[in-house]
C-alpha cells in the first residue's frame, strides 16, 4: 500500500518481489502462468489492473480504436501473440495476426507465435486484453537476448534497433515499421459504419 524506498528496490532479497505488470491486465486475470504471491516472479497483483502502468495502457487503448499493439520486453527472442494460455479460444483471425507476427519474426530472425506453443503459458498479459477486447493484433518482443537480464547495457538496446554488433540482422526497426505499416493497412482490419434511430440499442 506504500511505495517501496530505494532500499528496498535495491536490496537483493526483494528481487522477485512487486506485481509483474504483464499479468495483470484483466482478460484472464489470474489464470494459468499467473503467480498468486507477491514474492513471487510472476505475480499477478491483488486485482486486475490494479497497477497505474496498467490502469493507463487500458485507458489509452479503450480510448482509441487501436488495431496493432506491440509491447517490448527483454531477454528471449520471441514474438509472442495470443492465445498465452491454455483457456482461451483460438482468434477467430489467426491466420492473418499469425502471419504479420511471423513477417516480424523474419525481420528480427525469431520464433514467432502464440505463447503457448513457443514460450510458455502466462495469464492476464497485454495481448490477450487488447485482442479479446478490440481485436487488435497485438504482440510482444522479447529483445537483446544471450545477456540473460531484464535491464542489459543500453548498447545492446542499440545493436537490437538497428541489427547491429550483438544482432547482426535482428532489426527491431525493420518489425517497427512493419508493425506501423500493418496498422494502416485496412484490408487487415474491419471498419464498421452503422445508422440507427436515436436511442437504439445496437449490439455486435
Amino acid at each position: 500500500g506504500a511505495p517501496a524506498t530505494f532500499a528496498e528496490c535495491a536490496n537483493p532479497r526483494n528481487r522477485n518481489a512487486g506485481v509483474d505488470l504483464n499479468r495483470n491486465y484483466g482478460a484472464f486475470w489470474g489464470g494459468i502462468g499467473a503467480n498468486l504471491g507477491a514474492m513471487e516472479g510472476s505475480y499477478r497483483g491483488p486485482a486486475p489492473f490494479s497497477e497505474p502502468e496498467i490502469q493507463n495502457m487500458r485507458d489509452l487503448m479503450n480510448a482509441h480504436q487501436v488495431v496493432v499493439a506491440l509491447s517490448n520486453h527483454t531477454p528471449d527472442a520471441k514474438v509472442l501473440r495470443a492465445p498465452s494460455s491454455p483457456d482461451e479460444p483460438v482468434p477467430a483471425d489467426a491466420a492473418p495476426y499469425d502471419a504479420l507476427g511471423k513477417a516480424v519474426g523474419g525481420d528480427l530472425k525469431w520464433d514467432a507465435g502464440p505463447w503457448t506453443e513457443i514460450y510458455y503459458a502466462a495469464s492476464g498479459t497485454m495481448e490477450e486484453y487488447a485482442y479479446y477486447s478490440a481485436g487488435t493484433f497485438a504482440y510482444t518482443c522479447e529483445n537483446t537476448p544471450g545477456q540473460r537480464s531484464f535491464h542489459p547495457a543500453y548498447s545492446f538496446v542499440v545493436d537490437q534497433y538497428f541489427g547491429t554488433g550483438a544482432y547482426p540482422g535482428s532489426n527491431a526497426r525493420a518489425g517497427f515499421l512493419r508493425l506501423y505499416e500493418a496498422a494502416a493497412n485496412i484490408a487487415l482490419h474491419s471498419v464498421l459504419e452503422v445508422r440507427a434511430p436515436a436511442g437504439a440499442t445496437l449490439t455486435l
